[in-house]
């Protein structure tokens, strides 16, 4: 109910940050485990709690000072099935909004998690795509949930993450920057914006902008810069 409640509704999200709710959602995950019929819809409502309202900032303080933070990421990790991962993802993204929640994150070991699984993801749509040239079968799609959105989610927490130092260093290390690059032939456009948002973050350290153009990125970013769509284009510019 909380996360039907606090979905796109400023004024119940206060609410529910204001009596406390950001601390006995955190208990509920952490006391939850792994029953993700719990797990899921408290995940839910904390991404809608810490993004697009007044207090989002101090919900985003609220999960890392209850403890939340190392519970969330370990539901990056199996037996977490793909919507719960896919709430998970996009909490994190919030989160890594605030500036403090940066370093922890990074110690808990989310950076190498989120680029595994867009490792994951990515694979299952590029098989995907060779099987609908082959037999016409539709969309990849993992109990439930489209791995596109998976590969959006993942490259846009990376994005968020990039824009500190020591997190570029680890993205840099991981041998990413090659799927970053191929994403932006993408036709999705929000997967163009992310990709470009990370590369962009990335370029700011001469080290990642060797890495960059070493492995192709400038001819596609050149092509972007006339796309339609506003954030792809200002990226691709940066």
């Amino acid at each position: 109910i909380l996360s039907n409640l606090t979905c796109n509704n400023h004024r119940n999200k206060m609410t529910v940050c204001h009596v406390g709710g950001i601390e006995a959602l955190v208990r509920t995950v952490i006391q939850a485990g792994d029953r993700e019929e719990i797990t899921e819809p408290a995940v839910c409502a904390l991404r809608h709690l810490t993004c697009r309202h007044p207090e989002a900032e101090m919900a985003q303080n609220a999960v890392r000072n209850n403890y939340g933070l190392q519970v969330i990421v370990k539901l990056l990790h199996p037996p977490s099935r793909w919507p719960l991962i896919k709430a998970v993802i996009g909490l994190i993204r919030n989160l890594a909004l605030c500036p403090a929640n940066h370093a922890p994150l990074r110690e808990h070991g989310a950076i190498p998690r989120l680029v595994q699984l867009l490792h994951k993801s990515y694979q299952d749509t590029q098989r995907q795509r060779s099987s609908v040239a082959s037999n016409g079968s539709q969309g990849a799609y993992s109990d439930g949930v489209r791995m596109e959105e998976i590969v959006e989610s993942t490259v846009g927490a990376l994005h968020i993450l990039a824009r500190e130092a020591h997190n570029r260093a680890i993205i840099r290390g991981l041998n990413v920057i090659p799927v970053f690059v191929q994403l932006l032939y993408s036709e999705i456009e929000n997967i163009q914006r992310v990709a470009a948002g990370v590369l962009c973050e990335l370029a700011a350290d001469k080290e990642g902008a060797e890495m960059i153009e070493a492995d192709g990125a400038t001819a596609p970013l050149t092509d972007l810069l006339h796309s339609r769509n506003e954030g792809v284009a200002t990226y691709a510019a940066a």
